[in-house]
């Protein structure tokens, strides 16, 4: 799910128009040099922390119950 988000998004701000086109709407929008690895590092950094977070609590209420 995540990583076609990704794709289709990318894909989406790879086709809008550079900034030559004339009277184009939202024209020279873009990812630029190393700003292309931030949609591919985002998530799964989230899912790092979102799993860090789950096991955490997890474990904390297995404490719990013991």
């Amino acid at each position: 799910g995540a990583a076609a988000g990704t794709a289709a998004g990318m894909i989406g701000v790879a086709l809008l128009p550079s900034t030559d086109s004339a009277g184009g709407f939202l024209t020279g929008l873009g990812f630029q040099g190393a700003s292309w690895l931030y949609p591919l590092i985002l998530p799964p950094l989230a899912a790092v922390v979102a799993f860090a977070a789950t096991r955490a609590s997890a474990f904390r209420k297995l404490r719990e119950l013991t």
